[in-house]
């Protein structure tokens, strides 16, 4: 099927059908729009975005770039459930979202220049990689889940040194002082260095930086986690804080495999609040991104941009909580 196909099966103009697939019904009657939606469904029509691209002179498109990891795909659920997200809210602006993983910014930014897209949204950079991206792409763009302090970079995140300090903070709350901090390799900036800081805060309030204890990964899998369980026994803790859920719900079940229990040997509390947090047993208690806050704010700061909105950098930061389950033991002292 196409334009003039559809025209004549509903007896209207080709400009008719065109005004009702791009949603100007100023000039349709609802009797005319309600056919010619009923034909483009009962052929399963969809437009050509190309035609529409030309006429409109933008693409509609959207790029996603990931930091995430050498073997080119994406494999962490917290991931999946961002994308996902801005997929379904790029949508209801009629924007169209092309996500891709890299192993370099220059991959990146050849990726860029390659597509046809309007904007993008990077996650998980670090500084020098939002450089090199500022000097070289011409387009807007934001940032999520990246901490820097560039001149007209705006980054989107949740408070991840915040939500690092109230997870140690709640696991002090209920009488632990050994808490090991298990994550990917703490960097000079960037998630984990931010979650890892809230830790270390938590326990000097609480005068227990001499029990500070990190182990890091290589990258936040179960079976990552569960390979930590020997280690994790051995060091003689209470409690541990995994900077992920998948992680955390990795090291709970190699606690298990042990003959431990998560919460009476050892109380383990995660972060994303994943939906899977609530599947396992017992269920982890966690740190909430408020995820879909965050998506939206990013969505409303690209739109300002390429709307032509002047801007000279927003960060934002967006409070997390803890979603209380059962992962989580208190001490009796």
């Amino acid at each position: 099927m196409n334009l003039k196909m559809i025209a004549k099966e509903a007896g209207v103009s080709v400009m008719t059908v065109s005004n009702v697939i791009n949603g100007k019904y100023g000039k349709v009657s609802d009797k005319t729009r309600e056919r010619i939606e009923a034909i483009i469904e009962k052929y399963n029509y969809t437009p050509n975005q190309n035609a529409r691209t030309l006429v409109g002179a933008k693409s509609r498109l959207i790029g996603m770039i990931l930091n995430v990891n050498e073997d080119g795909y994406i494999d962490n659920p917290y991931y999946c459930n961002l994308i996902g997200m801005f997929e379904s809210r790029l949508g209801k602006h009629d924007y169209f979202l092309l996500v891709k993983s890299i192993g370099s910014m220059r991959e990146a930014v050849s990726v860029i220049n390659t597509w046809n897209v309007e904007g993008v949204i990077f996650v998980g950079l670090f500084e020098e990689n939002v450089q090199l991206i500022k000097d070289e792409i011409n387009i807007p763009f934001i940032c999520i889940d990246t901490f820097v302090n560039l001149e007209g970079v705006s980054c989107i995140s949740a408070d991840d040194a915040q939500g690092g300090y109230e997870a140690t903070k709640y696991l002090i709350a209920n009488g632990h002082e050994k808490i090991l901090f298990i994550s990917p390799k703490i960097n000079i900036n960037g998630v984990v260095k931010e979650r890892y800081d809230g830790y270390c805060r938590a326990l000097r309030e609480a005068c227990l930086i001499q029990e500070m204890q990190v182990l890091e990964v290589n990258r936040c899998t179960v079976e990552e986690g569960e390979q930590l369980a020997q280690r994790i026994v051995e060091l003689g803790v209470t409690a541990v804080f995994a900077t992920a859920d998948i992680l955390a719900i990795g090291i709970m079940k190699g606690l298990e495999a042990l003959g431990k229990c998560v919460p009476d040997d050892v109380s383990v509390i995660g972060f994303d609040n994943l939906d899977v947090s609530n599947l396992v047993t017992p269920s982890l208690t966690s740190i909430n991104q408020q995820v879909p806050q965050k998506v939206d704010v990013a969505i409303e700061t690209l739109l300002e941009m390429l709307n032509g909105q002047t801007l000279v950098g927003k960060t934002v930061k967006i409070k997390p909580d803890i979603v209380y389950r059962e992962s989580v033991k208190k001490l009796n002292k």
